[in-house]
């Protein structure tokens, strides 16, 4: 996983850096038309990494995914419960011997 992470930082990041690089070696480039657009595709670029990379924590460990899905369900149950009136939605278990509230709820599949 560690492999995986750092690989895709540089194929992330890379491409920014590089921009710098070569425009600081070659001025002209920074004079162009199209250089806002390139720059900004590499600043997105550089940018998305911090999206991807808990997607690779979701597919390659675990616990960070049962961790993850108890979180994601408890707040769409947050979610569901405030637009409700009369207690719990359909599906949901509630378990009476938990003390914390994200115990609770145990039922999202």
């Amino acid at each position: 996983m560690f492999i995986i992470v750092v690989t895709i930082f540089a194929i992330c990041w890379l491409p920014y850096h590089l921009f710098f690089v070569y425009a600081y070696h070659n001025n002209q480039m920074t004079s162009s038309s199209y250089v806002q657009q390139l720059y900004l595709g590499f600043y997105w670029l550089a940018m998305s990494n911090a999206m991807v990379n808990p997607i690779i924590y979701y597919w390659m460990n675990g616990r960070f995914r049962v961790y993850f899905q108890e979180i994601i369900c408890f707040c769409c149950l947050q979610f569901i419960n405030s637009r409700m009136r009369d207690g719990v939605p359909k599906g949901v278990l509630l378990n009476k011997n938990s003390n914390s509230e994200l115990g609770r709820y145990r039922s999202c599949k």
